[in-house]
């Protein structure tokens, strides 16, 4: 309702009063360069340049609300701002539906899963001409319908393209459906030339960015400094896999000891590129991951090479060094090697040599893993997304994040009596209940205790991970059959942003959180 006020103009406002005000708010520190530029009348801000002023991610809510409050700004340059994914959907958040933004300047920030949430606010923002994100890693398929949604802008309605740039922007749609089941229309375009159409085989591809987290984000920033300091441009660029090579990949099964698969089984199910995959879909994976060994000295990968093999240690030591860099970081088991080489065709930005006499371990390459990824994305999204849609607690989120959340899910079954979450223990896994009934119990003095019960559409697990404490209370499957889709730690931090704050406020006023209000003063009146 404010930026609403904000964008008709019916509110004027002292930039540098707002500015101030909401770094207090979000406990941020003021950018003193950037709080002198502002002026005091909104009116007067045209172009706010912060190119290689870092105001860091929780820095830039403030310099957001600045944007909404300024009517006449044309010009927000963020670049070179170490700005992530992230900040990508704060800006396409906030700033929706600006009057008067026509140039957002985004260069050399890694925003390798920003693409979706920019190519909305393209849509939303008839205004916005232009958006620069020159060297942000962000994918094609989002570049080529960008841009043509800015040339719409731009000319105000439909634009004349050629058959052949008809049928790029045709197949670039055909992706983006099978990410988002977003329809982008029909261009609006006028092709100069009928053509006959011939039916093409429209390619599916799985998101694999969703899997990125934070460190291979930071690897991201790393590969970008890297090639400014060489002058030029490194790419990072992932296969397309059809819908047909899909339904014909067989996976290749590599013959391994029982222990060595229980072992593979116990340290892939918690890694972040496996957990979401379902148990059937982890046991191909390590099926088909093969043995490697290396003797001392071997350079097992080569800063600026590129691989396309992931590889996790089971026995032996490696060392990791950077060029330019003192020291070096000792790899042994269970640490992987290579995780970004299974997502993308990328320049590895250290050097890894065998530092013990012997190394060994298993490796697994990246079109096997794409193929099983893409096959579970396109089933997991036919069978949560509509669910999701209904659960209360998931409102707040927009198609993109609810399709990251599906993507992040694992389903798991349990039956009358089984615990899902034990009091005590460190919570590995957040859980939204799809059928049947959980039954919460608790401790007090010593005593068990049934708390409440939570059924479809509700969840648990949730407040261990954002409060960080261990688990408070057992969960246990209550009717005879219970069915969940859970979603491991390091994907709850990244995907469930939005709702956090409605699950804490539910946890701090709701009756049913009781108990877990008490376990939590108690833990206070303790320290």
């Amino acid at each position: 309702k404010l930026q609403f006020l904000y964008f008709i103009g019916v509110r004027m406002t002292d930039l540098k009063q707002l500015y101030a005000a909401k770094c207090d708010e979000l406990q941020v520190r003021r950018n003193s360069a950037l709080y002198e530029l502002l002026p005091t009348n909104a009116s007067d801000l045209n172009e706010l340049d912060l190119s290689m002023n870092v105001v860091g991610l929780k820095g830039l809510i403030p310099v957001l609300e600045v944007v909404v409050a300024s009517p006449s700004i044309k010009t927000l340059n963020l670049a070179d701002n170490q700005l992530t994914s992230q900040a990508a959907t704060d800006i396409g958040r906030i700033l929706k539906g600006h009057p008067s933004l026509n140039t957002l300047i985004l260069n050399r920030n890694p925003l390798p899963l920003g693409g979706e949430a920019l190519l909305e606010l393209s849509k939303s923002n008839s205004a916005l001409h232009t958006i620069d994100v020159a060297d942000t890693q962000i994918r094609s398929l989002f570049l080529k319908l960008i841009d043509y949604q800015l040339k719409k802008n731009k000319k105000g309605g439909a634009i004349v393209i050629t058959p052949e740039e008809a049928k790029d922007l045709a197949e670039a749609e055909a992706e983006y459906n099978t990410l988002t089941g977003f329809s982008f229309g029909n261009f609006g375009a006028q092709q100069q030339n009928d053509d006959d159409g011939e039916e093409s085989n429209h390619s599916e591809q799985e998101d694999s960015d969703d899997e990125l987290d934070e460190a291979e984000e930071q690897r991201m920033k790393e590969m970008m400094r890297l090639a400014a300091a060489n002058n030029r441009r490194k790419t990072v660029s992932s296969e397309v896999i059809s819908q047909r090579d899909m339904n014909n990949f067989e996976a290749r099964v590599v013959s391994k000891s029982d222990e060595d698969t229980v072992w593979l089984t116990k340290t892939l199910e918690i890694h972040h590129l496996f957990s979401h995959l379902e148990d059937f879909e982890l046991k191909i994976a390590i099926n088909a991951m093969e043995p490697f060994s290396f003797t001392k000295g071997d350079e097992i990968l080569s800063e600026g090479g590129e691989g396309s093999k992931f590889m996790i240690i089971q026995k032996g030591t490696a060392e990791e060094t950077k060029a330019e860099k003192e020291g070096s970081r000792t790899l042994e088991s269970p640490d992987c090697l290579g995780e970004t080489d299974l997502l993308y065709s990328a320049p590895h930005t250290h050097t890894i040599s065998v530092s013990s006499d012997q190394l060994q371990g298993f490796c697994l390459d990246r079109q096997t893993y794409r193929h099983i990824v893409t096959k579970s994305s396109a089933e997991k999204r036919e069978r949560y997304i509509g669910f999701l849609h209904k659960v209360s607690f998931l409102k707040h989120m927009e198609p993109h994040q609810l399709t990251q959340l599906a993507d992040a899910l694992k389903s798991s079954k349990y039956s009358k009596g089984d615990t899902i979450i034990e009091y005590g223990s460190e919570g590995q896994w957040f859980h939204i209940i799809t059928e049947g009934t959980v039954e919460v119990i608790g401790r007090k003095e010593g005593k068990e205790v049934q708390v409440c019960t939570f059924t479809v559409g509700e969840c648990v697990g949730e407040l261990e991970f954002i409060n960080k404490h261990m688990c408070v209370a057992d969960v246990k499957a209550f009717t005879d059959e219970v069915r969940t889709a859970k979603m491991q730690r390091q994907h709850f931090e990244k995907v469930m942003g939005p709702c956090v704050d409605l699950l804490k406020e539910v946890a701090n006023t709701s009756e049913v959180f009781q108990y877990y209000r008490e376990t939590q003063n108690q833990g206070q009146e303790a320290n």
